[in-house]
């Protein structure tokens, strides 16, 4: 016992706390006021004391091996939905679109025709294409379809929603009061007045006339339909 009090030093004393307390979790020194035998800062002499750090693999070491991740947890409920955001500033106009000359080949317009008069008597009205064609229709694509027939090659659908392939123009007619098929027909409105089973022999680019024979005299007489052509 003698032996070794004679060799405990404040030193050695001092270097075995801070190495206890190194191994309890990082750089620390000996405190002051722990008890009447600690030793204070008035017993160590200047640069008595190192601290010593410990390497990652040591402090790894003394933690002991990390367990294995535990399960995912159940997903949290939805959150609110955040509040709307200001408006952004109003963009710059675009440039104006390209004004066709004429309907390019593919694209189709649509419209609706009526004629009524309470004479009874044969009467007309015509339809105009809001782009004209790039050239002129011919006859056999020209299409002036009655009521309940069935719809020809060259057109598709019906009154409700009427329909015409490439280079056709599709006359509808939707509804019609004293009205006579035979007699009536569709016409270029910019030749001679002459009709032939229900079509004209030419047809122009902007648009047709349509012609309307009565069944008989002294009834009112109402027609109206639908139309639609398609730039060849």
């Amino acid at each position: 016992m003698r032996r070794l009090r004679g060799k405990l030093t404040y030193s050695n004393v001092i270097s075995t706390l801070c190495l206890l307390l190194l191994l309890g979790g990082g750089t620390a020194y000996a405190a002051t006021g722990l008890g009447r035998e600690s030793v204070g800062t008035r017993q160590l002499a200047k640069g008595a004391v190192t601290p010593v750090k410990l390497s990652k693999t040591s402090k790894k070491a003394l933690a002991g091996e990390r367990g294995a991740p535990g399960p995912v947890g159940p997903q949290g409920p939805k959150g609110d939905q955040g509040p709307k955001g200001d408006q952004g500033p109003t963009g710059d106009p675009g440039q104006p679109g390209p004004f066709p000359a004429t309907l390019p080949s593919g694209k189709t317009l649509k419209g609706d025709w009526a004629i009524s008069h309470g004479t009874g008597v044969s009467d007309e009205t015509a339809i105009s294409f809001d782009f004209p064609l790039a050239q002129p229709l011919q006859a056999s694509k020209v299409h002036f379809v009655d009521v309940d027939a069935a719809t020809p090659a060259g057109c598709s659908g019906d009154a409700l929603d009427p329909g015409a392939d490439p280079g056709n123009l599709c006359v509808f007619i939707g509804n019609a009061r004293n009205f006579k098929f035979s007699g009536s027909c569709v016409y270029e409105p910019t030749i001679d007045f002459l009709c032939s089973d229900g079509i004209g022999p030419e047809f122009g680019t902007t648009g047709a006339a349509i012609f309307v024979a009565s069944a008989n005299t002294g009834v009112e007489t109402n027609v109206e339909g639908t139309w639609a052509v398609t730039a060849p």
